[in-house]
């Protein structure tokens, strides 16, 4: 294991961290030396002093050490650098799993009793496995404060683990560009006591219906490329929508439809079946329930 990490402990922060210093460390070392040797033979070797080109003479010794010393430093790097991989590869018997799902532009965490939550909450006494999943494109699941970073690609489930050390809320973005709001795609990863975490983990969530029509969109998204207020978006506008008349493409045929229940049923349920002349197929399918439909198709029908 990365020396630094044996001797002070701690888990991926610290890890990442020693890595970076110590191939820091290297690398400014050597720019202090190039430095100087350059400053020395510029003064040394300046032509009122050397008016004439002289030859140089090779040196055995020199050409070996120069030869030898980056080929042991550049071990010594790849060594700090792959035993850092190895730890972050091999998690923990004890680690509890929590499945990430991303899209476009959204995180979801899936806890084994079947809990839902739009941020990642973990307890600050056991180590945390993910599995990163996407339903669309690559993604990157990033904790800059855990130095934790993963590729999440389509059609592969790949994973991670940390070990929480710190309390609090930390940021989770996304650190490969994935279409048009990249940036919208953020969460939270919040670290609690153990005590704390349990009683989370154990609470009763209630159905989603009782969120209420915008409290349903939130949690699935809907509103990260639907706006409700008639500004440009990835997707078409909610305001006014009821009644209005689009240009959709089916099948690549394109004809007009009247939005009303059959239509936004539809949309949800197949949402490639009929898209909206102008917008490209990026929804994904939501799973909500009968009474959640009813909910949203009455709170678009008021919409104006």
């Amino acid at each position: 294991m990365n020396p630094l990490v044996r001797i002070l402990g701690g888990g991926s922060a610290l890890l990442v961290d020693a890595t970076f210093l110590f191939i820091l460390g290297i690398s400014f070392l050597f720019l202090g030396i190039i430095t100087v040797l350059m400053v020395w033979f510029v003064w040394r070797y300046r032509k009122s002093r050397h008016p004439v080109a002289e030859e140089v003479k090779e040196s055995v010794w020199l050409e070996v050490a120069w030869t030898l010393i980056p080929t042991v430093l550049m071990l010594a790097m790849f060594e700090a650098g792959f035993e850092g991989f190895q730890w972050m590869r091999a998690v923990p018997a004890d680690a509890m799993t929590v499945t990430v799902s991303a899209q476009m532009w959204k995180w979801t965490f899936v806890y084994g009793n079947g809990r839902r939550s739009p941020d990642l909450v973990v307890p600050s006494d056991r180590p945390i496995k993910l599995l990163l999943h996407s339903t669309d494109v690559i993604h990157g699941f990033y904790v800059p404060a855990y130095r934790i970073k993963e590729d999440v690609v389509p059609g592969r489930e790949n994973y991670l683990w940390f070990q929480p050390d710190t309390e609090g809320t930390f940021e989770i973005m996304c650190s490969s560009y994935c279409g048009e709001r990249h940036s919208y795609m953020r969460a939270n990863l919040r670290v609690m006591p153990g005590k704390e975490f349990r009683r989370w983990y154990g609470a009763k969530t209630g159905k989603r219906s009782a969120l209420g029509a915008r409290g349903i969109m939130e949690d699935a998204g809907c509103l990260v490329c639907h706006s409700l207020d008639g500004s440009r978006a990835p997707g078409p506008t909610l305001k006014g929508i009821w009644g209005r008349r689009e240009t959709v493409a089916s099948d690549g045929v394109e004809h007009a439809v009247n939005v009303d229940e059959a239509y936004i049923r539809r949309a949800i349920r197949e949402p490639s079946a009929d898209v909206v002349k102008g917008f490209r197929t990026i929804m994904p399918v939501e799973a909500l329930t009968e009474e959640e439909l009813a909910i949203l198709v009455r709170y678009l029908r008021a919409l104006r």
